[in-house]
């Protein structure tokens, strides 16, 4: 017999050599732990697969709302523990400060006025510029404003006026010099 293949397509082959045969892997006991199989969680058993239920939008809306509602409860639930355990720390606090951190620093409510000017600063540039028919520099302005009794603690009353100079009251004569109308 030679080792060349037959005709009919099949290989020869030589009964001298020996064919080595798969080596079986032991079963896994219940001491060894078997590897999850891919794709599938751990723990997760073989369930029959069955088609998806369709759903009518008034059936997904219900469910939302039930969802919705079990959602308010669980976060109700969890803000009291959470309120229950702020509670027993600020009681430890006060024990080791002597102190009540459960109190609010409560500010005194004082309302902003202009009494110290009477009168706001677009009113006292229209006065001074009553006075000066032809017109001021925003710089000339700013100190006439001071002099006219405005009060400001502002860092860049320059800025002011000039802001304050676009409302319709008053109108630019030249370039930098404004009047009223």
């Amino acid at each position: 017999m030679s080792n060349e293949p037959v005709a009919t397509g099949t290989p020869v082959v030589d009964v001298a050599k020996p064919v080595a045969k798969p080596v079986a892997k032991p079963k896994p006991t219940k001491t060894t732990p078997s590897k999850p199989k891919p794709g599938r969680p751990k723990g997760s058993k073989n369930r029959v697969k069955t088609a998806p239920k369709i759903l009518v939008v008034s059936d997904l809306e219900k469910e939302l709302a039930k969802k919705s509602k079990t959602l308010a409860i669980l976060q109700a639930r969890k803000q009291k523990e959470l309120m229950k355990q702020l509670a027993a720390v600020n009681a430890q606090l006060d024990a080791i400060t002597g102190t009540s951190q459960g109190k609010k620093a409560v500010k005194p409510t004082t309302k902003r006025t202009r009494s110290a000017n009477g009168q706001t600063l677009i009113n006292t540039i229209s006065k001074v510029l009553k006075r000066r028919r032809n017109g001021m520099s925003v710089k000339d302005l700013q100190g006439a404003v001071l002099k006219a009794g405005y009060k400001t603690s502002a860092k860049n009353l320059y800025a002011m006026i000039a802001a304050a100079l676009r409302d319709v009251r008053f109108q630019k004569v030249e370039r930098g010099v404004y009047a009223v109308k």
